[in-house]
């Protein structure tokens, strides 16, 4: 460094040596008139560069640079509610802001701000001001040290202290760093309704960035299967909030990770949230009452969970081979074998069936579809008192066939047709009448009782359609119909051409 250079450093006003912040100095006595001229002086210092070029030089006029001169006109001519207020406070005669003159604007405006930087540079932590919430949001920190310094030259230049800051040990001292969020997360448990057992995520920021985040959480759905709900259940909520989150947040960095921002937030939520329904968890899940493979698997997962949420150590667990993954599917084949030892099987208690309406049942008539219906309903009402279970559409089904086999058997019975197969018994009913129905029902006797078991509503379309469809096939193989056959010979004469030409040629010579 030569000695010309050196000298220059030396005239380089060392700030923070010059103005330092005084120990009884603190944030909390700025006033609001005070954050009211910082918050309107930034957007304007923010872009600030003295020496700047405003105008380029012509053959009219010289070149015009910014400085702080023009910099406090210019602040002037915007006429700052603040510094209006005072003039008309003043004033209390003059109610027209426009007849005063603009002087008294310009007096007023360099007044207000150099009381406004002493007080700022000699009562108030000025460092920590300019690295707080009401400095930071929507800027970055190079706009940030802008506004900052800007700040520190205004003060020199109003106080008649000009001198170059040495801008690198300035930006240095002052230390910027951008605010980072803070997570505050609350969680509330939630009976389960009907309507919605979803959980639900409110989230909002304040200025300071602090984040706060609700979760509803549906504690009687998570108890019956320890199955804590994906992140995807809120994510469009999220999402939503994140979007408008990050525009202002990122303004204070000059180069951040969206991606690892959002991943950041998500993992404290959804950590938060596991660590809560895990506070669920107290015990493992009681025996239950197993009557079908459905309750053992259902048993046998729910145990798996639990186990997955409360061993502290699954690498060192030695519940299963040293050499098996511990993951839901291996704990849940372990857990369901294991259950042949610990709880057999309880078989169900069947209710006696209603047989007494069916002993007149006939294939004569219609199948009594309600009937059987309130009958199924009936016992499986008597079901679910015996065996302490909840209303099951397989049960009704179940009863449904029980009914539906009797009322064909009693039919059957009663036509005389069980020591029968299909074709002798078709022989037989066709001799006493040949109404398709009555033998479509009877195709429906065999192929329920010996063959297939369609659904009820499929039963109820083969009555109309395939079985009624052989019961005809029958009628016209039996009794040797033949379907005549229709062309259009029937509808239009078909002439011979040659003969016609004859007659015509006869006619012509006689």
């Amino acid at each position: 460094m030569n000695l010309q250079t050196t000298t220059q450093q030396d005239q380089l006003l060392d700030w923070f040596k010059s103005y330092p912040i005084s120990e009884n100095s603190s944030l909390s006595s700025f006033t609001t008139s005070g954050i009211q001229t910082l918050d309107f002086l930034k957007p304007i210092l923010k872009d600030f560069y003295p020496g700047s070029i405003i105008n380029s030089t012509t053959t009219n006029k010289p070149t015009i640079k910014n400085n702080y001169s023009l910099l406090i006109q210019t602040i002037a001519t915007k006429k700052p509610k603040f510094i209006t207020d005072i003039i008309l406070n003043l004033n209390p005669h003059t109610t027209d802001v426009n007849k005063i003159p603009f002087n008294i604007f310009l007096s007023t405006t360099k007044n207000w701000l150099t009381q406004f930087t002493n007080t700022l540079f000699h009562k108030i932590n000025y460092k920590q001001l300019f690295n707080s919430h009401y400095f930071i949001p929507s800027y970055s920190i190079k706009k940030w040290f802008q506004i900052a310094i800007n700040l520190a030259r205004l003060y020199l230049f109003l106080h008649n202290k000009y001198q170059t800051i040495d801008y690198q040990k300035f930006f240095h001292d002052l230390q910027l760093k951008p605010i980072y969020s803070k997570i505050f997360i609350h969680i509330n448990h939630i009976p389960n309704t009907s309507e919605n057992n979803t959980p639900s995520l409110q989230i909002h920021n304040t200025p300071k960035f602090h984040i706060h985040i609700t979760i509803n959480i549906f504690t009687q759905k998570f108890n019956t299967n320890y199955c804590i709900p994906p992140f995807h259940l809120i994510k469009p909520q999220f999402d939503n909030w994140f979007q408008k989150f990050f525009i202002h947040y990122k303004k204070q960095f000059s180069n951040i990770n969206e991606q690892k921002v959002y991943n950041y937030i998500k993992y404290q939520i959804t950590t938060a949230t596991n660590n809560e329904y895990k506070k669920l968890i107290l015990q493992k899940p009681e025996l239950p009452t197993i009557r079908s493979i459905q309750d053992r698997t259902n048993y046998a997962t729910k145990t798996a969970i639990h186990h997955i949420h409360t061993c502290t150590n699954l690498e060192k667990c030695k519940i299963l081979n040293p050499k098996t993954t511990h993951n839901v599917y291996n704990l849940t084949s372990y857990y369901f074998k294991q259950s042949f030892n610990t709880i057999p099987i309880q078989k169900h208690v069947y209710p006696p069936l209603n047989l007494s309406t069916l002993t007149s049942a006939t294939f004569n008539t219609p199948l009594p579809f309600e009937h059987l219906y309130k009958l199924a309903d009936q016992s499986e009402q008597n079901f679910i008192q015996l065996n302490n279970t909840s209303t099951n559409p397989k049960c009704l089904s179940y009863f449904f066939y029980c009914y539906l086999k009797a009322y064909f058997e009693s039919a059957a019975t009663n036509n005389e047709i069980t020591k029968l197969n299909l074709k002798e018994a078709l022989n037989k009913i066709s001799s006493k009448t040949s109404d398709p129905q009555i033998l479509a029902r009877i195709i429906a006797y065999y192929d329920i009782t010996q063959i297939s078991k369609p659904t009820i509503t499929q039963l109820k379309k083969n009555l109309n359609k395939s079985y009624l469809d052989q019961a005809n096939q029958y009628i016209i193989k039996k009794l040797k119909i033949v379907i005549p056959t229709i062309s259009e010979t029937d509808f239009i004469h078909t002439f011979n051409i040659s003969k016609i030409i004859d007659k015509i040629d006869d006619n012509l010579f006689f």
